[in-house]
């Protein structure tokens, strides 16, 4: 089972390292004692996981091909993932694909709910389907 798992904490990381960048850029630090702060580098805000029963959950090597972002706005998160439709580990990697039922399932942490360990809202399984591309054909003939 392959899992996205999207972190706020590390999307705070790549927000905080590109604002640094951007003021450093303006010059907008100079003249100023520069602080030393550990930002870590994130190839993304998503973690992609690789999970296969109880207990197995596994970080993939790699990170970086699931991309992530989210905006805090209004009291919520909107968080949107991307990856491209071809993997190069079909094995171990969700498929997508133009007309291809994929089943998926979303979970959410709150922890200012208190939620902890396993605790967590859980939706039941969906059925994506991805709407095939038109060819130009099939765009001429609705013409």
């Amino acid at each position: 089972m392959n899992i996205w798992h999207w972190k706020a904490d590390w999307q705070t990381d790549i927000d905080r390292r590109k604002a640094k960048e951007e003021e450093r850029k303006a010059g907008g630090d100079e003249g100023q004692i520069r602080r030393f702060e550990v930002i870590p580098r994130r190839a993304s805000s998503v973690e992609d996981l690789l999970g296969g029963g109880f207990s197995t959950l596994t970080s993939k090597r790699g990170q970086g091909t699931v991309q992530g972002n989210a905006v805090w706005e209004q009291g919520r998160w909107r968080v949107v993932f991307k990856r491209s439709m071809e993997t190069r580990d079909p094995d171990n990697d969700a498929a997508f694909g133009p007309g291809r039922m994929q089943t998926v399932a979303f979970a959410v942490w709150n922890g200012e709910n208190k939620e902890r360990n396993g605790q967590k809202a859980i939706a039941p399984w969906l059925q994506l389907i991805i709407d095939p591309i038109p060819s130009e054909r099939v765009e001429k003939k609705e013409s």
